[in-house]
């Protein structure tokens, strides 16, 4: 119940005609009696009865008395099941601060090496996908920036998933080349959408308590000069870097592609450029940030490990009393069973 402290209120059965049947207990419980006599009888009349007693495992009154309390406790159980009793529990509940979380996306030349299948870029988006689509209840608001000399704000904070789900399409369309990355440029794009978003709450005159968090995924490389600042700037706004690194450990060759035909990208002196993957730059971002670092291997990991660390991060802002409507046959059905076997094994 994520700690919830549940209070039992009033029950209630959904069949409450099945009830009845709980007068046949009586019943049973006669026909228990005049059978234990009978075999008491019996064994009275039986002239060699001790002896069997000790080769043989024989009942006595009191295990006799035992056996038909279980029984009795197991058949009340089933019928109150058959009920389908149900109760409202009130839950206190914590209430936690919502998460906003900006996606920054590399898009660099670097990224289109196909050293992880089926290219970095590719797996990077569908690890922003599997995040988007399988985004624990925490997260409010996602942003998407992009960049590689530059940075691009593509969506500011939404709720609407399909919204950033769109500007990764867009992207496939939007084939700019362009030389260099620059990481720093983009953790300042992501600053700058963050304060423009407090600007619009101000005006709005509402408050903006939602937590702020930067989903960093490249492959590491930065040529730029301001990162150490934008890392500062970064820590100062108390804003946490989740880096996660998309490469193999050895340098690859660039794919371009034309509508005309497909090559590898050269430098001026016809030598091949390769693509570097630089695990510690990323490292050292999060670390600085107070984030946490990851190296993608499947492409469908990153869900999984944000919803943990977003859960672990949670910060809880009050308490709520909650009412819920509870089954309880499953318990009575689960005590019957309970009573059942013990009565076997007497």
């Amino acid at each position: 119940m994520g700690g919830a402290v549940p209070l039992l209120r009033a029950m209630e059965f959904l069949r409450p005609q099945d009830l009845w049947l709980l007068a046949l207990l009586p019943v049973v419980l006669v026909l228990l009696r005049i059978s234990a006599r009978h075999k008491a009888r019996a064994r009275e009349q039986f002239a060699d009865f001790p002896k069997v007693a000790r080769v043989s495992s024989v009942t006595t009154p009191r295990s006799e008395a035992v056996r038909l309390v279980f029984l009795l406790g197991a058949l009340a159980a089933l019928i109150l099941a058959l009920g389908r009793p149900r109760s409202d529990v009130e839950l206190r509940k914590p209430v936690y601060r919502k998460q906003d979380v900006v996606l920054i996306l590399d898009e660099s030349l670097s990224m289109q090496a196909t050293d992880v299948h089926p290219s970095r870029k590719e797996r990077a988006k569908e690890e922003v996908r599997n995040f988007i689509l399988n985004r624990g209840p925490l997260v409010d608001r996602i942003g998407l920036v992009t960049f590689s000399s530059t940075s691009v704000i593509l969506s500011y904070l939404t709720s609407d998933a399909e919204n950033i789900l769109f500007y990764l399409d867009y992207m496939e369309l939007a084939q700019d080349i362009s030389y260099g990355t620059n990481i720093g440029t983009a953790l300042s794009s992501a600053l700058a959408l963050i304060d423009k978003e407090a600007q619009v709450a101000a005006q709005a005159g509402r408050d903006d308590p939602n937590q702020k968090i930067f989903l960093l995924l490249a492959d590491g490389e930065d040529h730029g000069e301001e990162l150490d600042y934008a890392v500062g700037k970064t820590v100062t706004a108390g804003i946490p870097v989740y880096a996660v690194g998309i490469g193999s450990e050895r340098d690859a060759p660039i794919p371009m592609q034309t509508p005309d035909s497909q090559y590898l990208l050269r430098d001026d002196r016809g030598a091949l450029v390769s693509a570097r993957f630089d695990e510690s730059t990323l490292q050292s971002i999060a670390q600085a940030t107070g984030g946490r670092y990851y190296r993608s291997h499947t492409g469908a990991e990153l869900a999984r490990v944000m919803a943990d660390l977003l859960e672990s991060r949670r910060e809880v802002l009050e308490h709520e009393t909650v009412v819920e409507r509870v089954d309880l046959y499953p318990q009575l059905l689960a005590g019957a069973g309970i009573l059942l076997v013990t009565l076997m094994l007497i």
